[in-house]
């Protein structure tokens, strides 16, 4: 109703439509009563002729002005939905990382399956659905004319139909909401069953898979057992009504043609109006589910619209050389007791090496995002050249810094798209220059489609060593003059490792400030300063260590 309500105009062309549609549909009906009052009494020909020809070009106008009336609830519909999926889809792409935690990725998921749902139940056809519903009026008016008596039984069997649509709105309410939360983590065990085969097979977690799938599948049937019984009462309903309507309007009119005031033609053309006039409220009652369903689509959109987002504008700095200082930091996530650390004060000139080190989750990726600006932080401040990073635009800010994340993954595309998303500018010499860096040279060489090769599911069919080094080349494409490394050797070979030993060199010569969250302990011996996390004992640890190079 609200999209009728926002483009009267069309509204208004749209109801004027749906009135002739309603106009020309009694046709048939009138049709069929002058043949059975007018030529099956008088034999003339040219009377059923004229009959014929009537109808069938009532018929043709009926089909013509039901694709006009399309066209105008596409037009209504306008780009709402496209508006909405757009939205969802730019919240997925910009919610704060840390905002957005209390919803799962399967939840998340869900949302876009969500917005074509109420593509299917507010686009044209709903519309049209709604339309229609009041000029069952302007029928029962018709019908009245005829047999105010066999209107107002088609009337009451309209109003059974009626509370049926409204009674299933209120049974739907729930277990849709429910519905949607269970099919969203049966998604997520299939993507597990797909994504993570080799884990589920080695450490025999089929059984475990398995049974959650089957408590979730069966509470999924359940619940869609109960919601489809919903719907096929409704759809049994509605034949059943259609059914005892005919012989309710056959049967009182048989009596009226018996007692003389009512005729046989009049009797068969009342009983198809009588059906034409229900047949708006049999819809309403099969578009119950797909109504209930689209909302509740949308109430969770809306939930999930309230997620902050990355914040918008800010200035560039018109020169910056890495200088960073974190001051009386502290990061804590919704629904946890406390901040995974608190009262954080690091300063790192530039060209400054400093390592990051502290047990599983104390925060040392956690810390690499805040900077990145992934993330915000519940206190503190992050300022590069004594300006607030909440002050500075994103992607300026974010051009600026090279990351290396703890899990490197890719977007859908070819190698050379992922890597000139870190510099759109950079030519293919560069991008080879970058690899060859990485020592991944002989790796792009051997692929018979070199640059151009697809990388799948985020590149994870890619060995984690290789990944890990196309995640370094990609750092290396951005080289800004802030470098955040998280675990950069982490799983790679001596000779991988060397590589990366060697580049580590050649960024701190160049004079390129390194945050490097790692437990490598040739990394650790060759970095400035030491900053442990570990709650709120979180801190400096080491005094001046040796250069990068003496180390490595």
């Amino acid at each position: 109703m609200a999209r009728l309500a926002r483009a009267p105009g069309e509204t208004a062309r749209l109801l004027a439509i749906t009135a002739l549609l309603a106009v020309l549909g009694l046709t048939v009906s009138l049709f069929v009563m002058q043949v059975l009052n007018r030529y099956v009494t008088h034999g003339v020909s040219a009377t059923l002729l004229t009959l014929t020809v009537g109808a069938l070009l009532a018929v043709t106008a009926e089909h013509q002005l039901r694709k006009l009336r399309w066209v105008i609830a596409e037009s209504i519909a306008g780009d709402q939905d496209r508006r909405l999926a757009t939205g969802v889809f730019g919240l997925l792409l910009t919610a704060d990382l840390r905002a957005q935690t209390p919803w799962s990725a399967a939840a998340r998921e869900e949302l876009m399956r969500g917005v074509e749902r109420a593509r299917v139940a507010f686009g044209p056809a709903g519309l049209t659905v709604v339309a229609d519903l009041p000029f069952s009026l302007l029928v029962l008016t018709v019908l009245a004319l005829l047999s105010p008596t066999l209107a107002g039984i088609t009337a009451a069997f309209c109003a059974v139909l009626a509370f049926q649509a409204w009674l299933d709105q209120r049974r739907l309410a729930t277990p849709s909401a429910t519905l949607s939360r269970a099919a969203g983590e049966v998604n997520t065990l299939v993507a597990s069953a797909v994504h993570a085969a080799e884990t589920v097979r080695h450490f025999r977690a089929q059984t475990v898979l398995m049974g959650r799938w089957q408590r979730l599948t069966e509470q999924v049937w359940a619940i869609g057992d109960r919601t489809g019984w919903v719907q096929i009462g409704g759809a049994s309903l509605t034949q059943v009504t259609q059914a005892l309507l005919g012989v309710a309007i056959v049967g009182v009119g048989a009596l009226q043609v018996v007692a003389g005031t009512l005729d046989v033609g009049t009797l068969v053309g009342a009983n198809l109006i009588a059906g034409r006039a229900l047949m708006p409220f049999g819809r309403i009652v099969q578009y119950g589910r797909t109504l209930r369903a689209a909302a509740t689509a949308v109430a969770e959109a809306r939930r999930f619209a309230e997620v902050a987002v990355e914040r918008s504008g800010g200035r560039a700095l018109p020169s910056w050389n890495g200088a960073l200082t974190v001051q009386d930091l502290a990061i804590a996530f919704p629904g946890q007791d406390g901040p995974l650390f608190s009262n954080l004060t690091v300063s790192v000139a530039a060209g400054g090496v400093v390592a990051l080190t502290g047990r599983n989750g104390a925060g040392k990726s956690v810390l690499l995002k805040a900077i990145a600006g992934l993330m915000e932080p519940s206190q503190g401040q992050i300022l590069a050249d004594g300006v607030d990073r909440r002050l500075l635009a994103l992607d300026w800010w974010r051009s600026r810094v090279s990351y290396l994340p703890q899990e490197p993954l890719f977007l859908p595309g070819t190698l050379r798209d992922n890597l000139r998303l870190a510099r759109p500018e950079a030519s293919d010499d560069d991008l080879l220059r970058c690899l060859a860096d990485a020592d991944l040279s002989g790796f792009v060489e051997r692929h018979p489609q070199h640059l151009d090769m697809v990388l799948d599911n985020g590149g994870r069919t890619l060995a984690p060593g290789i990944r890990r080094r196309l995640g370094l080349a990609r750092a290396l494409v951005t080289d800004g003059p802030l470098y955040l490394l998280d675990e950069p050797s982490e799983g790679l070979d001596r000779e991988g490792a060397r590589v990366v030993y060697q580049r580590l060199i050649d960024l701190a010569q160049r004079g390129r400030t390194l945050i490097i969250a790692t437990h490598d302990p040739v990394i650790l011996n060759g970095t400035h300063c030491v900053v442990h996390l570990d709650g709120p004992r979180s801190g400096l640890r080491s005094p001046e260590a040796p250069t990068l190079r003496a180390a490595l």
